[in-house]
């Protein structure tokens, strides 16, 4: 049903969507940086999104790519309640940043699993996965 591109673009205003919560004041203090930048990057994302959306022939990527973001906020909706409901210092809140270390880590992952499956070189020569996995973790 999803393709990998509309996958890694779902993924990345998933996460995008999880740091710009994470960086409000009421989560983390003092993190304006962290809500400027996500939230350029979000909105240039919606934007190739919104281009997608309009040149796709096939009109199959629309649904896909309209439902998607829509899952996105009803999940991120729920991550919001449970945390503020069960967390109440910011300290305690840091769960923003295991659903990152998370968003982050699954496509090396699968990209471990896929390529000690099939034992495809053409698997083994996606260094992005990995570096994008280092980065969050750092």
């Amino acid at each position: 049903m999803y393709t990998d591109t509309q996958n890694n673009v779902l993924t990345i205003t998933f996460e995008l969507h999880v740091w710009i919560l994470y960086g409000l004041h009421v989560v983390h203090p003092d993190s304006t940086l962290v809500i400027t930048i996500n939230a350029v990057g979000l909105a240039l994302e919606l934007i190739y999104l919104s281009i997608f959306c309009l040149y796709d022939c096939q009109k199959s990527g629309r649904k896909v790519v309209g439902l998607g973001p829509l899952r996105e906020v009803i999940f991120v909706g729920v991550i919001d309640v449970i945390t503020f409901l069960a967390f109440h210092t910011h300290s305690s809140r840091i769960v923003y940043d295991i659903f990152n270390v998370i968003m982050c880590t699954s496509p090396l992952t699968i990209w471990v699993y896929k390529t000690s499956r099939t034992q495809s070189i053409t698997y083994k020569r996606d260094y992005k996965k990995a570096y994008k996995c280092l980065s969050c973790l750092l």
